[in-house]
């Protein structure tokens, strides 16, 4: 065998054994692909806090590392506690109110519910025929109460699973903390590798881009949650704090800002006011929503160099693709795409056009009349 067959075999066994690694690791870390992805994206968005903090510590990286994962811990964990345990009080004081009305007798239907046309009568008497049951009403309620079990349940393990993720989040970020100058540098290396000399500039689009998503996302749930706030004190809605705290918790989530002031429009028309529940509506539709529609975009293009277009475009299709990550990921790979783009456009176009034109100069003049 000669010289060229045996590098040509080492090279293609060297490349089978780093992809044999790869696949690897991938399979031994695939589980904590969010916790990973999520400790990242909390050590970019907070890197100048961290430099602050451990400036003002002195150097003390280790110390600084611990205090700032307790911060984000209590930053991501703490309105959640309050929310919660607020939840709970309400619930415990709603099962008392029900327990009271259920043991003064049965329970007349509201004087709109026959006021229904062609279904209100008969949901009147198969009301009346519940509340004076109690065995048909203990079976309405066992069947009521079944699904939300089921879904709560379901809600648990889901919990649980984010309560460990969570924590092997935490816990990687300390190190992130700790040595990721270390870490960004031998990044930055092997990145050179792939990307060649425009690896530092992708990098840092890369960083300002996740910055900006966080900035969007903090920025648009504490608006949402302060115009929200007004909004319920306005329609009269109990617990406008507490509301108000809920929408910023849930403002993250697709969806999530709608059942908070949903639920209340719903609370205000079971309780006779109507016209503030329409109001509860329009507001949210048009006020509380418009603030994540637009403002969210809004901050992200600015500091990703994007424009709202591409942003908007990236922030949902991330979201589709990859879940609640992909608000990181799909600006992010947006705009280094858009970068890398950019980049060949202007290499390409300082290059001389390789077919000369009908009056180059360089041509004799014969050429050129032959050509014309």
């Amino acid at each position: 065998m000669n010289t060229g067959s045996t590098r040509q075999i080492e090279r293609f066994a060297r490349l089978a054994l780093v992809g044999a690694l790869i696949v690897g690791c991938w399979l031994v870390l695939r589980f904590f692909f969010d916790a990973i992805l999520f400790a990242i994206v909390i050590a970019i968005s907070t890197r100048p806090a961290f430099k602050w903090l451990n400036n003002r510590l002195k150097g003390r990286r280790t110390l600084s590392s611990l205090l700032c994962c307790v911060g984000v811990v209590l930053a991501l964990v703490g309105p959640a506690s309050l929310l919660a345990v607020s939840a709970a009080d309400a619930g415990t004081t709603l099962l008392d109110q029900v327990r009271t009305r259920l043991s003064a007798g049965p329970i007349e239907p509201p004087s709109w519910i026959p006021g229904i046309p062609l279904i209100g009568p008969s949901i009147a008497d198969n009301w009346r025929n519940l509340a004076g049951s109690r065995m048909e009403l203990v079976r309405a309620l066992q069947s009521i109460a079944a699904p939300f079990r089921d879904a709560a349940i379901n809600a648990g393990g889901v919990f649980a699973a984010g309560v460990v993720q969570l924590v092997i989040a935490v816990f990687l970020l300390f190190f992130l903390y700790r040595d990721g100058e270390k870490m960004s540098v031998r990044f930055e290396r092997a990145f050179e590798r792939v990307a060649g000399p425009d690896a530092a500039e992708l990098i840092g689009i890369a960083q300002n881009t996740v910055r900006s998503v966080m900035l969007g996302m903090v920025g648009t749930a504490v608006a949402q949650s302060v115009v929200a706030t007004v909004g319920f004190a306005i329609a009269g809605v109990p617990g406008a704090l507490l509301l108000g705290a809920a929408t910023f918790v849930t403002s993250p989530v697709p969806f999530g800002p709608p059942l908070v002031w949903g639920g209340a429009a719903i609370w205000l028309y079971a309780n006779g006011d109507t016209g503030w529940a329409i109001f509860m509506v329009i507001y949210g539709a048009v006020v509380i929503s418009s603030v994540d529609n637009i403002l969210k975009p809004l901050l992200i293009s600015r500091g990703s160099g994007l424009t709202l277009a591409p942003t908007l475009l990236g922030v949902l299709g991330g979201v589709i693709a990859f879940g609640f990550m992909g608000l990181f990921i799909g600006p992010t790979v947006i705009a280094l795409a858009i970068n890398l783009g950019k980049k060949w456009l202007d290499q390409h176009s300082d290059e001389p056009d390789s077919l000369p034109s009908a009056a180059d100069p360089a041509l004799p003049p014969a050429e050129q009349s032959s050509s014309g």
